[in-house]
């Protein structure tokens, strides 16, 4: 009998359990109750980037530990950019708003640059948000106006948390402008709750395309998970202007470095990685967002100079080197972050980040350079090959 009573209590017990990680589980930290990006592109050659989330606070989690809902970073480059704030505030449960304080806001270098002496102009405002508690709502609403109207983003859907309402919106009037835009991974989200529009105004030709993801599930978070499953939209209005050069080498002359690094087997795959391998170990790797730096990238000579660099001046630079010795290589990769060499009579891949196998390019590497050349027609909405899309006029 006794035994029977203690087998019954285990099982009661690991009901009880199950059922308190199932709930534990299924709750979330926070929840972001609106995202939504905005940018405008104006006719001077300037944009306006307009940002605002609002997220509610569900768990300590949230505010502590591996989360960072209790500070709001802002990155900005003041040679390019001027930061406004809106409005930032907590808005407690009872109600009640919490505005946040002046000492709250704090300027700052960003940690990415704090080892690279080119990037020391570089702004970050942390805002330390006041009035937290359960169930808070923390508001976070700026502007940053850019001296450039060159558009080409990556926007992640999903987060570290749900999220109720993404809003994506572009607003631009200029005849000339074609607007790129698509989503990757998009097997990866309920379509029924993505809608798109545009509009084109014909009184002042003023056109909007506007996206709304509702209902978005937070982002996988085990480390395993593959990069590329976050689904991903794309918007750009043309291409930044990436183009290494073999002129003005610095005092230590890459043609003598990189030739000291090949094997002298002629084995062409051995030396491309052996120069790959020392741009990443020798040069410091600053991941800054390229919109901050105007979309352009340092000189061969400055990266190697100061020993710094984003990854697309890593990239110029290995691509220098490469064909500073004979090879043929150009800066290529979504991000901006590859080195397309060629060997023989195939061209292949290599990262700036990781020191894996070179890999033969495929057709997608100028999938976004071909909008360079598109002209303006009626207004309608065009689908092009391999999933993009044009609002034109």
């Amino acid at each position: 009998m006794k035994k029977i009573a203690i087998i019954a209590t285990a099982i009661i017990f690991n009901f009880q359990f199950s059922i308190f990680n199932s709930l534990h589980a299924q709750q979330p930290d926070a929840i972001y109750k609106q995202i939504r990006y905005e940018w405008t592109l104006n006719a001077d050659g300037t944009s306006d980037y307009h940002y605002r989330h609002e997220v509610q606070i569900i768990t300590n989690r949230a505010l502590t530990a591996y989360a960072d809902k209790g500070e709001t970073f802002v990155v900005y480059n003041p040679n390019l950019e001027d930061l406004t704030i809106n409005e930032v505030y907590t808005l407690r449960a009872d109600g009640s708003r919490v505005d946040m304080p002046q000492n709250a806001f704090v300027y700052q270098l960003p940690e990415e640059c704090a080892d690279c002496g080119r990037f020391n102009h570089m702004r970050e405002l942390a805002m330390v948000h006041t009035g937290m508690e359960y169930n808070c709502t923390i508001v976070v609403d700026y502007t940053i106006h850019r001296r450039y109207n060159l558009l080409y983003e990556r926007i992640p859907i999903q987060r570290e948390c749900p999220v109720e309402n993404l809003e994506v919106v572009v607003n631009y009037n200029h005849n000339d402008m074609v607007l790129g835009y698509k989503i990757d991974g998009s097997q990866y989200l309920d379509l029924k709750d993505v809608t798109r529009t545009e509009s084109i105004n014909t009184d002042d030709m003023n056109r909007t395309l506007h996206y709304t993801f509702k209902n978005v599930q937070q982002a996988p978070a085990e480390a395993y998970m593959p990069e590329d499953i976050i689904p991903t939209l794309h918007l750009f209005n043309g291409t930044p202007e990436y183009q290494e050069s073999n002129s003005n080498i610095p005092t230590v002359n890459l043609k003598s470095v990189a030739g000291k690094l090949t094997k002298g087997n002629n084995n062409a795959f051995e030396d491309i990685c052996a120069v790959r391998d020392f741009v990443i170990d020798a040069i410091h790797l600053n991941d800054i967002h390229p919109s901050h730096l105007g979309y352009t990238h340092a000189s061969a000579a400055d990266v190697w100079q100061s020993g710094c660099g984003t990854a697309t001046d890593k990239a110029a630079l290995l691509a220098s080197m490469l064909n500073a010795i004979g090879f043929s290589a150009r800066i290529t990769g979504e991000n901006m972050d590859e080195v397309g060499v060629m060997v023989d009579t195939l061209e292949y891949s290599l990262s700036v980040r990781r020191k894996t196998a070179p890999e033969i390019i495929g057709k997608a590497e100028d999938e976004i350079k071909k909008f360079d050349s598109e002209t303006a027609v009626d207004a309608q909405l065009d689908t092009l090959e391999d999933g993009f899309y044009r609002l034109s006029v």
